[in-house]
């Protein structure tokens, strides 16, 4: 048997009960990849006694377990928080979890065959201006529990096959296919803004977090494609997107955290020569002429703070 704690599975993403696996008779993993943004298993397990668990979702994951085997023992799921419930029937079944859930089921013996697929939230929440809040109702948990006929099954179905028979690549491609799976989540779940309510060009939330991070990290700057790479987009949508969230160019919200690190330095009667390595120039002149360009004065002209 498989040990229930598996060092690929990242801490935001998922914990569930020991129980879970210690009632297992057997648990054994055929195929298992990592990709860009995920995770993906075919798994075969079977058990003699009926088993119930809590497991939970982090606020990182989006989970998908796809049913490969002809007859699956019924279950009933139970949404903690609401005390929801849905019962799924012996069927082959796709489910969805969507981030920071907690799930009670229970199901009587059998074996089942099927692939866990778990997605970084960043896949969905990359399309939305924030996060999405799922407020709950019986109808919201039958479509999670029944997500099959879909194009997120088809999706699945084709990394299914990738996994299986691995080719060139298969890490970029499960990772595009990923993708895409994160934009049908949002047309299947109506997780768009509407055109009334909030903003959907603008920059995420994620993403302004990101940039705000990398700038006040004390590093030298971050150039237009480094913030690009760390957002996963190009730079044309990055600098598009900033200035509609921002109403300013990401580059002179660049320049303007140089003035105010150059100024703190400056003050701090740190030589010109050193101040510009700090903040990633190749010359001080460089450095000099940024920072009038910016500010309309030169850096000799800072004068120290006044020591007491």
């Amino acid at each position: 048997m498989r040990a229930a704690v598996d060092r690929n599975i990242r801490r935001d993403w998922i914990s569930a009960e020991r129980s879970l696996f210690n009632r297992c008779d057997s648990y054994t993993t055929e195929n298992l990849m990592m990709f860009p943004g995920g995770r993906i298993e075919v798994r075969r397990f079977s058990w003699s006694r009926p088993i119930e668990s809590v497991w939970e979702t982090g606020k990182g994951c989006y989970l998908f377990n796809m049913s490969l085997s002809n007859h699956e023992p019924t279950t009933t799921w139970t949404h903690v928080e609401t005390g929801l419930r849905q019962q799924m029937t012996g069927r082959k079944r796709l489910t969805f979890v969507p981030p920071g859930q907690k799930i009670a089921s229970s199901f009587g013996a059998g074996n089942s065959r099927s692939v866990c697929c778990m997605l970084d939230a960043k896949l969905v929440e990359a399309f939305l201006t924030e996060a999405p809040r799922w407020n709950w109702s019986q109808s919201l948990l039958d479509d999670c529990a029944n997500v099959g006929g879909t194009e997120i099954e088809w999706l699945l179905r084709r990394m299914y096959r990738e996994v299986r028979q691995p080719d060139f690549a298969t890490p970029e491609v499960l990772g595009t296919l990923a993708r895409q799976v994160g934009i049908e989540v949002v047309r299947r779940f109506k997780l768009r803004q509407s055109e009334s309510g909030q903003r959907t060009r603008g920059l995420a939330s994620w993403r302004m977090r990101l940039i705000r991070e990398r700038l006040a990290s004390g590093k030298p700057l971050p150039d237009l494609e480094e913030l690009a790479a760390l957002c996963n987009v190009t730079v044309r949508h990055l600098t598009r997107a900033f200035r509609i969230e921002t109403g300013r160019t990401l580059g002179r919200y660049i320049d303007d955290v140089m003035v105010e690190r150059a100024r703190a330095l400056l003050q701090a009667r740190t030589p010109v020569v050193k101040v510009a390595r700090l903040l990633g120039y190749s010359h001080a002149r460089a450095f000099a002429s940024a920072f009038r360009r910016t500010t309309g004065v030169t850096p000799s002209e800072i004068k120290p703070e006044q020591r007491r």
